[in-house]
C-alpha cells in the first residue's frame, strides 16, 4: 500500500462486499503470508483505531495456532517476515523518535524490532496486546 509503504505493519486489508473483520484478517492473513487460516482459532478483537495516513478504521483481531504456521510471503506485499516473541512483547519500553511523513516531522513513539522502526498503529496494536496481557499476568 502507498500509504504504509516501507512500514512495519500486520496482514490486513479492507472488506470485501459481506465480509465480517474476522473474515477479511483471516483472507488477508492467507493472502499475504502463504499460509491457510484453518488451522488458527479466533479469540476476538481489540477496540478499533482509526489510522489518519490511509483514513482507515482498523479492527485489530486476535488468533492462536496449535503449531508453527509454514509462512509462504507474497513477494508483492511482503518484503519480509519479523518475529517478535510474546517474552520481547512483554519487555519491549516504547521510546520516542523523530518520523518524517511527507512534508511533516513528528515524534512518533515506538521500537525496533530487527533493525526495523515499529510506529504508529502497528506499535499501538502490540502496546494494546501487551496491556492486556499483563492483565492477564
Amino acid at each position: 500500500m502507498s500509504d504504509h509503504a516501507g512500514q512495519v505493519s500486520f496482514p490486513g486489508g479492507r472488506c470485501q462486499r459481506g465480509e465480517t473483520a474476522q473474515q477479511a484478517a483471516c483472507r488477508e492473513y492467507s493472502e499475504e503470508l502463504g499460509c491457510p487460516s484453518d488451522s488458527m482459532e479466533l479469540i476476538g478483537s481489540m477496540p478499533s483505531l482509526y489510522v489518519y495516513a490511509s483514513r482507515h478504521q482498523v479492527v485489530p483481531v486476535l488468533s492462536v495456532g496449535g503449531e508453527f504456521p509454514d509462512i509462504k510471503p507474497n513477494v508483492h506485499e511482503v518484503e519480509k517476515v519479523l518475529w517478535l516473541p510474546l517474552e520481547q512483547l512483554m519487555q519491549l519500553k516504547p521510546q520516542a523518535r523523530t518520523v518524517q511523513r511527507n512534508a511533516i516531522e513528528l515524534q512518533a513513539s515506538g521500537f525496533w524490532l530487527e533493525g526495523h522502526w515499529v510506529w504508529g498503529a502497528t506499535a499501538m496494536m502490540l502496546g494494546e496486546l501487551k496491556i492486556r496481557l499483563e492483565r492477564l499476568a
